[in-house]
């Protein structure tokens, strides 16, 4: 027998996947009869999964209405990106002393090899090398809290990423900042690596703010 918490994480990581990875899309309306009848399981972990995607900005629920996909708010991915900011210039601080020359060299290669396939429109390799990079980056800081709170932020970063356009010239910008980011780490230089990082991270908030807000954000939804 699956117990109930158990079917109810189940429900969350199913629901959570299809929203991050647009499967549906922000305002739709999540059909709860459709839920309980193919999962075969009663209101309460469905309840509990709405509850927690909630918790995550991902679910909106509205009394007497029902529950949908959040559409993210201009305010929100501010604050997701500012926090993501706060944690990864300290977090490339602290990294830098721990890291070795040989797996930040690698990286390095991951990128040029993921710009290669940009200019063939190509982006899986790139977006890999992206994630791959600020994982690194945090894991080596080897501070616990920190790591913690960026895992309360990837499935939001993600979402975001998904939504939001991506072009050949959007892609290489963000590219050549992962590049001058890893050179930094090579030179061991904390300040430099800290700025360029934080500049990145601002480059890219703006960005996804305009991709988003042009498909998806309206004037009552800042």
């Amino acid at each position: 027998m699956i117990n109930t918490k158990t079917i109810s994480e189940q429900l969350y990581e199913t629901l959570r996947d299809k929203i991050i990875n647009n499967e549906i899309s922000p305002g739709t309306k999540i059909d709860f009869d459709s839920l309980l009848k193919n999962y075969n399981v009663s209101k309460t972990p469905i309840k509990t999964a709405l509850t927690k995607l909630e918790f995550e900005g991902l679910v909106t629920i509205k009394p007497r209405s029902g529950s949908y996909v959040s559409i993210p708010s201009v305010k929100q991915i501010i604050d997701t990106y500012e926090l993501r900011q706060a944690i990864e210039w300290k977090a490339v601080q602290l990294a830098i002393p721990n890291i070795q020359n040989e797996e930040i060299i690698q990286l390095k290669k991951k990128v040029e090899k993921a710009e290669e396939n940009i200019m063939k429109d190509d982006y899986t390799l790139f977006f890999t090398s992206d994630v791959d990079l600020h994982e690194v980056i945090c894991n080596y800081s080897y501070n616990d809290q920190l790591i913690k709170v960026k895992k309360m932020i990837d499935h939001q970063m993600h979402w975001f990423r998904v939504l939001g356009a991506t072009g050949q010239h959007r892609a290489m910008k963000s590219s050549k900042r992962h590049k001058e980011i890893l050179d930094a780490m090579l030179n061991r230089d904390s300040d430099t690596a800290a700025s360029v990082l934080s500049l990145h991270i601002d480059e890219v908030k703006e960005a996804v703010i305009a991709d988003i807000k042009s498909n998806y954000i309206d004037t009552d939804n800042r």
